[in-house]
């Protein structure tokens, strides 16, 4: 039994799980089921008695790591019957309101993450793409000082509510703003309440040049606050604070970096890139790419597209310059014929 593969791991953990149970678990049903969330795919083992309507839930693929690491397999299903036993809070142990939309839909939120890193997410539940990133609808179900607890809103669940995708993103967007309220700062003040008192003194007293133009939006947790920029009226009131345009740089997706449109968007782009790949966790890495918002248009976009689609309108605007310009002429043209004189008839010669 020490060399097991992880389906073999899964298969004897889900045969024996009950013995490491008290009798009251002798009934229960044993399930096993794949869980998308944002950043990560796992396996989910729960074991539930008869007339319980939640279970607590043990991370496959988290436990089987601590068996390749040589943890014996008695002590890791001590671990996972530990886990299986803990008890939820009080106000957390009915959650049938969690099955009735017109009480959950006051807990929604959004979260958006990467498409192509969260296919299996993206597959599983109603959601809005934006080029490369996706944004999905969540239940909070509880918020405290460690954090919060939340459920996406599936497929299976939003068929149970029996509403249209379009209905669960307007009352998301409606209620987000309230369950995550947004935070828009300055770079320069999001460092000062980030910093120890004891490194205030290395902080200097006014912002360096440039720091007052970059702009921080995440909500007041700073957890999975990047959605906040998708929040109703946020990119206009952004827009309105940058004077016009501005670019999106993606972080992570906790927070966002907005600065004026300037222009460089290669930079922009490799710069993005290099602090992905050196700095942030992969799980909370948004984008690679580097984001436009055109405040005429109330367009927000890839950079990429946006350079396309302004040189094809550049294009398209030379192009009817010049038809222009020939249509003038052509009306000048036609009103000369009008004004010149008639010529004058010769007599005609008598027989």
């Amino acid at each position: 039994m020490n060399n097991m593969n992880y389906d073999e791991f899964k298969k004897e953990v889900e045969a024996v799980v009950k013995d490491y149970l008290p009798d009251e678990y002798k009934d229960a049903k044993v399930s096993i089921a794949e869980v998308s969330k944002i950043g990560m795919t796992y396996d989910s083992l729960t074991v539930r008695p008869e007339g319980q309507m939640a279970a607590p839930a043990a991370n496959l693929n988290a436990f089987f790591e601590d068996y390749q690491n040589g943890k014996p397999f008695d002590e890791v299903m001590d671990h996972i019957a530990d886990v299986l036993q803990t008890k939820a809070p009080e106000h957390l142990q009915n959650m049938s309101w969690l099955m009735d939309y017109d009480q959950a839909k006051e807990h929604l939120f959004i979260r958006v993450s990467n498409a192509e890193k969260n296919e299996d997410l993206v597959n599983s539940a109603p959601h809005k793409v934006v080029d490369d990133l996706v944004i999905t609808c969540h239940i909070a179900v509880d918020q405290g000082p460690n954090g919060m607890a939340s459920t996406i809103v599936n497929k299976d669940l939003l068929d149970h509510y029996g509403i249209s995708e379009e209905q669960l993103f307007k009352d998301a967007m409606e209620s987000a703003p309230e369950v995550m309220p947004v935070k828009i700062d300055s770079m320069y003040n999001v460092i000062s309440d980030m910093m120890p008192e004891v490194m205030a003194d290395e902080l200097p007293d006014a912002p360096a040049p440039g720091m007052n133009e970059m702009m921080i939006v995440t909500n007041q947790s700073m957890v999975n606050g990047a959605a906040a920029l998708f929040y109703p009226g946020v990119m206009d009131e952004i827009s309105d604070k940058m004077g016009g345009d501005f670019v999106m740089l993606p972080s992570s997706t906790n927070e966002v970096i907005i600065i004026p449109d300037k222009g460089d968007y290669k930079m922009l782009e490799n710069m993005v890139k290099d602090i992905n790949e050196n700095t942030v966790d992969p799980k909370e890495q948004l984008s690679n790419h580097v984001y436009h918002f055109d405040a005429k248009e109330k367009l927000f976009e890839r950079t990429d597209k946006f350079e396309n689609r302004k040189a094809q309108k550049d294009k398209t605007q030379e192009k009817g310059s010049v038809l222009g310009k020939l249509a003038e002429k052509k009306a000048k043209v036609e009103d000369m014929k009008k004004t010149a004189p008639a010529p004058v008839k010769k007599a005609e010669q008598a027989l």
